[in-house]
């Protein structure tokens, strides 16, 4: 287990976090990161995606790829566009499952840069298998990063979450989808270099 100190700037703090992830890839072992706000994610991702630009499934109620806010780029609502224009993240092996509420405008990047948005709306109709299967076939064999954000299921599950909304994705279909998301690119480590990053 790694603690990190919580005193501190938040630029601070990431550079913190990408030292420490960096030492665990460096070891071998397959990083599992719990807690914090979704920027957290940023520097986790530059450090799996160090050698080779990771796929992403990722489990939100918002796309996380706008722009800088309040004077900074580095806030909860950014860190896949930061990954994607550090070169850590690809795009094109990215989808986001469970998007929801009015921000549109905020998550043009998402659609630009390619990656694949599955809205709440959405999931009921396609079926969680369906879902499944399209994650898995865009994100393929490569390495791949798994973010299961809490304001997916909704705020009658996690009715303290800050940015809830009424409207939410079928809570267990966002649950299921995490574990059949596991495949080799999650398990293994070969040669030194990450065929996965949790």
């Amino acid at each position: 287990m790694c603690r990190l100190r919580a005193d501190i700037a938040l630029e601070q703090c990431h550079e913190n976090i990408e030292a420490a992830i960096t030492k665990i890839v460096a070891a071998g072992v397959i990083p599992v990161s719990v807690g914090g706000d979704h920027s957290i994610t940023h520097p986790i991702l530059k450090a799996v995606g160090a050698r080779e630009a990771v796929g992403l499934i990722h489990i939100d109620a918002h796309c996380d790829t706008g722009g800088p806010f309040d004077q900074s780029k580095f806030h909860h609502g950014g860190p896949m566009r930061n990954a994607v224009l550090d070169g850590v993240l690809d795009p094109t092996r990215t989808v986001q499952i469970g998007i929801r509420g009015p921000s549109e405008y905020l998550w043009e990047f998402s659609y630009e840069s390619g990656m694949t948005v599955i809205h709440a709306e959405e999931i009921s109709g396609m079926g969680i298998p369906a879902i499944i299967e399209k994650a898995r076939r865009i994100v393929g064999d490569g390495p791949t990063y798994l973010s299961f954000d809490i304001d997916s299921p909704g705020p009658g599950l996690c009715p303290r979450h800050r940015n809830t909304r009424a409207r939410r994705p079928h809570h267990p279909g966002s649950t299921r989808a995490a574990p059949g998301s596991q495949g080799d690119q999650f398990r293994r480590w070969r040669r030194g270099r990450s065929r996965a990053a949790i």
